[in-house]
């Protein structure tokens, strides 16, 4: 574990207000100017997003848009948890939505195509 990864660890923990594993448990795909992770805590998986400290603007307003998307509930939105700066750089954390689960529409359209 690097100092890095501790400090974003703690800083997690903080702003989630429960225990975060001291390293994230994956890596995911997620852009090319960012880092993604899976974290695991005490509530559960969550999705991180990190970027460079100067970047916690662009953060705040992904979180801003997925809080917008969230009230239409026209589609799943996973719900924004915190987001903020720490020693190991601007953070955004969001509801982890396991990527293996389809919609019935999903599905219904992908047996029409075939």
């Amino acid at each position: 574990m690097t100092s890095r990864t501790a400090a974003q660890a703690a800083a997690l923990s903080a702003a989630l207000g429960c225990a975060v594993a001291p390293e994230p448990a994956a890596a995911v795909h997620g852009g090319c100017i960012n880092t993604c992770w899976r974290w695991e805590t005490a509530r559960g998986p969550v999705f991180v997003k990190i970027a460079d400290r100067k970047r916690l603007p662009m953060l705040e307003a992904e979180r801003d848009g997925l809080l917008e998307l969230r009230t239409a509930q026209a589609v799943r939105v996973p719900e924004p948890l915190a987001v903020g700066n720490g020693e190991g750089g601007a953070y955004l954390v969001l509801e982890w939505i396991d990527g293996n689960v389809g919609t019935r529409s999903a599905s219904v359209t992908a047996s029409s195509e075939s």
